[in-house]
């Protein structure tokens, strides 16, 4: 099987991966900062659209 989530989030990031997370999204959806993993980065729409498009490889969820 897989590793636990945690283990495989922490991994992306030591790598060089980064979450971004659309602000007015959480927002909408009354998810604080506190409840995202640790490390996500809560950002203006237009960055994560941004970011998206320069990147080798997007998950979007």
């Amino acid at each position: 099987g897989l590793s636990p989530l945690k283990e495989l989030v922490d991994s992306f990031i030591e790598l060089g991966g980064r979450i971004l997370v659309c602000g007015p999204c959480i927002n909408e959806r009354r998810i604080t900062a506190e409840m995202l993993v640790d490390k996500a980065e809560i950002s203006a729409a237009g960055k994560v659209v941004t970011a998206s498009i320069e990147a080798d490889a997007v998950l979007n969820y």
